[in-house]
């Protein structure tokens, strides 16, 4: 860290807090601005950035931004914090599930974005080049949706590069997870033409030490599960040294490499038989599909050894429909 940090047209000196908004594209009625906070320290140090609200109605990880960015004395601070708290602002004000609704969109599916797409594209474009690509670290907020129970855990992707991957998994370790899922890069390789991806799937594809951190069920914005971000964001700190403080300590965490969306094959009315956070044997039975009447149309059965991580509270499902995810033990 050296002199100013900036990003867009936000810029904190050293030692100093700044919150602004930087200009991410253009509708015709106005130019698109999303919010960023940044914190530059007096000292020397790496630069960690943290988005959340990609998904709007997860809103654990936008208020734990607001509160991480507020607990930070710059004065006490090696290196920086770039925040971007709110990437989807138009699906934050429409209750939108997982899209911007003025293009359809899914922000955490088109990284690193097109400077001449739609604006979702323009969106994660700047995010990805003026927040994420700048900094040597990145946590991504996420939780549970409207209609979708959770537990908390951590999503860790391996481009192949086991030094990365490593570092990756240090930091991870030092926030403080029960699960991890090891997942396989997703995204498409660099050069293929294709602008499809997960953030933190194209950040390790860049060399930047990358994970996702679930936590908040059904929307619900409750104290226990912001505080889970918040401290596992500052002992992912203290770890790089950015913040005075004993180095945490965790249990070593449960990482498996599959995590599996279950879908409904027929549509009707969804009877959970699990709760989330069930750790689930080979043949179990996790849900059940049945008609208005009761009629049983489909069951869901665990495929091996598995744990729980999300179920879907709504019950009226479609064919097709995600109703589940659970990570093989």
């Amino acid at each position: 860290m050296k002199g100013d940090l900036s990003v867009g047209s936000v810029v904190a000196s050293r030692g100093q807090k700044v919150e602004g908004a930087i200009k991410a594209g253009e509708l015709a009625s106005h130019s698109v601005q999303i919010p960023v906070i940044l914190v530059a320290g007096k000292e020397d140090g790496p630069t960690l950035s943290i988005t959340a609200g990609m998904h709007a109605t997860e809103y654990v990880g936008i208020v734990a931004c607001y509160e991480i960015a507020s607990k930070l004395d710059p004065s006490k601070l090696r290196g920086n914090l770039i925040v971007a708290p709110l990437l989807n602002r138009y699906g934050f004000d429409a209750l939108s599930l997982r899209t911007n609704p003025i293009d359809g969109a899914n922000l955490n599916r088109i990284f690193p974005g097109d400077p001449e797409g739609t604006i979702s594209y323009q969106i994660v474009d700047q995010i990805f080049r003026n927040v994420i690509s700048v900094s040597d670290c990145y946590i991504d907020f996420h939780g549970g949706e409207l209609f979708e129970s959770l537990i908390p855990f951590i999503v860790c992707y391996d481009t192949g590069d086991r030094s990365l991957f490593d570092k990756a998994m240090k930091l991870v370790r030092a926030f403080g997870t029960k699960y991890v899922w090891h997942a396989p890069d997703q995204s498409p390789p660099q050069g293929s033409g294709s602008q499809t991806g997960f953030a933190i799937a194209q950040a390790a594809l860049r060399g930047i030490p990358s994970f996702a951190a679930e936590a908040g069920t059904e929307a619900k914005l409750d104290a226990e599960s912001v505080n889970i971000l918040v401290e596992g964001t500052m002992n992912v700190m203290r770890a790089l040294d950015m913040l005075e403080g004993s180095k945490p300590v965790n249990p070593e965490p449960i990482v498996s490499r599959k995590e599996i969306y279950l879908t409904a094959g027929r549509s009707g009315l969804l009877y959970p038989i699990v709760e989330v956070g069930d750790e689930v044997e080979k043949g179990q039975k996790l849900a059940e599909i049945r008609s208005l009447s009761g009629e049983l149309l489909e069951t869901a059965v665990a495929p091996s050894r598995a744990v729980t991580l999300s179920m879907r509270t709504n019950p009226v499902v479609k064919n097709g429909d995600y109703f589940s995810l659970i990570l093989l033990l």
